[in-house]
């Protein structure tokens, strides 16, 4: 039994007539017709979607037909037991020769596991009238419904040549993201380069640290190489990002050659207090060794936010004795002129070992602002620490029992000079857990 209905509808001062017939309801044909006048009764748009249904009542194939000179597009579905769309390949109509084209130009792959989460979807494209992909993506879930991997393919329409890119995510017991390996074949250069993103997180899941590695394939190793990067990141107590700090490294793989800060401060008064910018100030550090790697030369530059360039800020200088010991350090700055005026200048002299002393490495401590003008604040990771500050010559200027959290100090109310200070952490067996270099100026 055939049911016809006519429906007119008014869009916009123009008149739709759509029409939908169907067979009846075991057929697997349904049509829909629509069509679309202006005001003055021109015919604008017409359009008509047929549709295939299997016994499931599945939705198995759709073609679309489009006024003039639009093509014909056709798909086809593939459907589980379960009713989910297991694979669509996409046909376009050729109108001279009257027939579908021969191969599909895009196919769409899924597959589920037995809980009907994604396992997978595999996106690929052909060039009309051969077999040769020109494209594929694969995106690959674990049971979380996190994308555990991902792989690109890609070819010239030309050559069979193609290029590889293979993303693969690990997550950790909290579903954070610990991991992540990119592999990249070239096909011209017949190798793979491989980058491995290592994440850190605290207990909040707050992202702390992000270290970029790169593979010696000769060595068999992952290793810090030239522009890879470790970017750290450091909170409040309200759980909001208040500084991130990027180091890079030269190819040995523990030389420092680059340092940016960036602090992210609270404005009040303009919606609410926990509106941030990325901070007004922006600090890179870049650093020059001499021949037996030991830090000769550190250039600090500074901008705003509101600028695209680095202003210079100062210059440093180190030499050291034929046995590593520093022994002298200065600081210069540019004036006016553009004429280089020296700031300060240390000078350490009749060093002398007076014993030896095992101790772990200490881990990077993180601080903010340094350079600071008076107040710095420093993100306590441990309790029942001791924290000090000690100036170049060794002296104990401040210490103070701290538990974990962030503390504030006044450099300025305590009296001291500026200079370099090295900020130190000392868990409750008084060893070495944290330390960093502090830098105490007037700008």
């Amino acid at each position: 039994m055939k049911a016809f209905y006519l429906i007119s509808l008014i869009i916009f001062g123009g008149y739709v007539n759509a029409q939908v017939q169907a067979i009846n309801l075991l057929d697997t044909n349904v049509l829909f017709c629509g069509q679309e006048r202006n005001g003055n009764g021109v015919l604008s748009f017409s359009s008509k979607e047929q549709v295939f249904y299997d016994h499931l009542g599945n939705d198995t194939m759709i073609v679309r037909f489009n006024y003039l000179d639009d093509p014909v597009l056709r798909e086809d579905r593939l459907f589980n037991l379960s009713g989910d769309i297991v694979q669509q390949e996409f046909y376009e109509m050729d109108t001279l020769a009257q027939a579908w084209y021969a191969y599909p130009f895009k196919v769409v792959t899924s597959s589920y596991n037995t809980f009907g989460d994604i396992d997978s979807i595999i996106t690929y494209e052909r060039v009309n009238g051969t077999m040769e992909e020109i494209g594929r993506e694969e995106h690959y879930y674990d049971g979380s419904q996190h994308e555990i991997k991902f792989i690109t393919m890609t070819s010239s329409v030309s050559s069979s040549d193609y290029n590889y890119q293979i993303l693969t995510s690990s997550y950790d017991v909290n579903n954070l993201l610990a991991y992540q390996i990119d592999s990249v074949y070239d096909y011209f250069l017949g190798a793979w380069e491989l980058n491995k993103y290592v994440l850190s997180y605290d207990t909040q899941g707050n992202l702390l640290a992000r270290t970029t590695y790169d593979w010696d394939g000769v060595q068999s190793l992952w290793y810090q190489a030239d522009n890879s990067r470790v970017i750290e990141y450091a909170y409040d107590q309200n759980n909001r990002l208040i500084e991130e700090v990027e180091y890079a490294y030269h190819a040995n793989g523990n030389t420092l050659v680059t340092q940016e800060n960036y602090y992210y401060n609270t404005v009040t008064g303009v919606v609410d207090s926990t509106t941030f910018l990325q901070g007004t100030e922006i600090y890179k550090y870049e650093n020059s060794y001499n021949a037996q790697g030991y830090l000769s030369e550190v250039a600090v530059y500074l901008k705003y936010t509101t600028t695209s360039t680095w202003d210079f800020l100062n210059l440093m200088h180190y030499e050291y004795a034929s046995n590593g010991e520093q022994i002298y350090w200065d600081k210069l700055y540019l004036d006016g002129n553009g004429d280089w005026e020296l700031c300060c200048s240390y000078g350490i002299c009749n060093m002398e070992s007076l014993g030896e002393t095992t101790v772990q490495r200490a881990e990077q401590l993180s601080l903010y602002p340094n350079p600071t003008a008076g107040r710095i604040k420093i993100a306590s990771p441990i309790n029942g620490g001791r924290l000090m500050l000690i100036n170049l010559t060794g002296q104990v200027v401040y210490s103070a029992l701290v538990n974990e959290g962030l503390i504030e100090i006044d450099l300025e109310r305590l009296g001291l000079v500026q200079g370099v200070y090295v900020v130190r952490i000392t868990d409750t067996d008084h060893q070495l857990q944290y330390m960093s270099k502090l830098m105490y100026q007037s700008y």
